[in-house]
């Protein structure tokens, strides 16, 4: 392999910065205004259990979204208990953190070549409840804070 260097004049070359940088200067803009921490609501949780797929893979649970979707109002409630417990403690359980993973074929290319592969990771469906809700409130506060480049 040859050298990104091999043939370049030395004057080429970049020295860095003889002069120190010091932020002390710098103003800080006003900072971002936190997202909100409350718990999900039943309204939220209902919400994402209702835009849920139906005949999507149930995941590593076996749990079929057409089963949530069908005890909207029990699973709802079971469902905010738990993701509340989760929201108050901070700390997603390991279960929640796993997910199946799929080679799948991106249609072109030789199929015995790694990198014809994209992997996707199925989540179960009480997980993707989950994921929905905290991508929603991620969502809402991003473009009203979005800072200017």
């Amino acid at each position: 392999m040859r050298s990104v260097h091999k043939g370049l004049p030395k004057q080429s070359m970049v020295d860095p910065p003889a002069v120190s940088l010091d932020a002390r200067d710098v103003a800080i803009s006003v900072p971002d205004p936190p997202i909100s921490e409350d718990p999900p609501t039943m309204n939220k949780v209902r919400e994402a259990i209702s835009k849920l797929k139906h005949e999507t893979a149930a995941g590593k649970c076996d749990i079929p979204a057409e089963l949530l979707k069908a005890g909207v109002e029990p699973v709802a409630q079971g469902l905010r208990v738990v993701l509340a417990a989760i929201w108050h403690s901070g700390s997603i359980p390991p279960d929640l953190l796993r997910g199946v993973v799929i080679p799948l074929w991106k249609g072109k290319g030789d199929r015995w070549h790694c990198s014809n592969y994209c992997d996707i990771t199925l989540l179960s469906i009480p997980d993707k409840v989950f994921a929905h809700i905290l991508l929603k409130q991620i969502r809402n506060h991003l473009p009203r804070h979005q800072r200017l480049e």
